[in-house]
């Protein structure tokens, strides 16, 4: 998947945003991926001379990303690095 480069806007002004509670799910059947979604919920509060835009914005947040598992040899604690 390709993503094009962003191209600035002129919005300036403020975002009050909420974020759900992440849910992380292995993304593949090899296990070296997972996937943390998120609703997110903003709201914008644009500055004097700014274009309007949609005040309210609702969506998913979804990242993918590979990880590598260490697991220590004295306890029971995992840990995950995502690169």
């Amino acid at each position: 998947m390709s993503i094009e480069p962003l191209v600035p806007s002129r919005l300036k002004g403020r975002a009050q945003v909420q974020l759900s509670p992440p849910t992380i799910r292995v993304a593949d059947s090899t296990g070296k991926n997972v996937t943390v979604k998120m609703e997110l919920r903003a709201r914008y509060f644009p500055d004097p001379q700014t274009p309007r835009v949609a005040e309210f914005v609702r969506g998913n947040l979804e990242i993918t990303a590979p990880v590598d598992q260490v697991a220590s040899e004295n306890s029971n604690i995992r840990a995950v690095e995502i690169d």
